[in-house]
């Protein structure tokens, strides 16, 4: 019965060795992808901060287009001479254009942006909850399992022990008897 139940405790072992490497390839692959998410958030958060100076930049420009006049007189910093100036559209154009394409662009990026924080909130959960598993396996393997093997084992020492000795002594009671 003892060799029976290490044989048993044996096997739970192994079942729960390979749960527990199981549960370290599953972490290491959501801690993978987990560091990608965050590699991405920051990239991410970058190009957010470009886009907001770029739409800044542009509505600057914008902005400017709207008070200014088709065509102004100023004086030349150099030769103090009378200089016409005339508005150029096609900048502006180019402006309102590139500010469209811009604002579409971050609206995009933003929705990324949750998403991405979503993809990562659910693994840093899954992450904790295999962390969890893991250290319940991690106990039961080192708290329950590996104490009723050595435990067993020993019984099972101890009972061999006892058969020697059993068998010593019948040895010995045969040879008491044959000298009697």
């Amino acid at each position: 019965k003892i060799i029976a139940d290490i044989s048993e405790y044996d096997n739970r072992l192994q079942l729960a060795i390979a749960e527990n490497q199981n549960l370290l390839g599953e972490l290491h692959s959501k801690n993978e992808r987990l560091s990608e998410c965050n590699v991405l958030l920051d990239r991410y958060n970058e190009l957010n901060t470009q886009y907001k100076a770029d739409i800044k930049r542009l509505s600057f420009i914008i902005d400017g287009k709207a008070n200014m006049k088709n065509t102004y007189a100023s004086k030349c910093p150099f030769c103090d001479g009378q200089v016409t100036v005339k508005s150029n559209s096609n900048y502006i154009d180019a402006a309102i254009a590139d500010y469209e394409k811009i604002k579409c662009q971050e609206h995009d990026l933003e929705n990324a942006l949750k998403e991405l924080v979503l993809e990562k909130e659910k693994l840093e959960q899954d992450i904790n909850t295999l962390r969890f598993r893991k250290n319940s396996t991690e106990e039961l393997i080192n708290n329950e399992i590996k104490p009723k093997i050595s435990m067993l084992k020993e019984k099972l020492s101890a009972y061999k022990q006892v058969v020697e000795i059993q068998k010593e002594l019948d040895v010995l009671k045969i040879i008491s008897k044959q000298k009697t």
